[in-house]
């Protein structure tokens, strides 16, 4: 089970039936469950604007995940240090 954030599910339960398939021979396991790594990425890149050392760049990011991206889903870049993300102009 790979849950698409890191916020818990809700509580889920396993019932097993009789060959009947109705009458209840037990439940059980109500827990709920987290992600606690993220699913790895099909590919990531950072490409720079240019390669001229110095120069102020703008990089274009791209990436292609195995789970799909649905709207509301949230992805986080953590930059190095030595990188300034840009300011909003709003």
């Amino acid at each position: 089970m790979n849950p698409r954030s890191f916020a818990p599910t809700g509580p889920f339960i396993i019932n097993t039936y009789d060959i009947d398939g109705i009458s209840l021979i037990d439940t059980g396991y109500n827990q709920t469950a987290a992600m606690s790594i993220p699913a790895d990425l099909q590919s990531f890149s950072a490409r720079p604007s240019s390669l001229v050392n110095g120069q102020l760049n703008t990089y274009t990011f791209s990436l292609q995940s195995n789970l799909t991206i649905a709207n509301g889903d949230k992805v986080t870049f953590v930059l190095p240090t030595e990188l300034t993300p840009p300011q909003n102009s709003s």
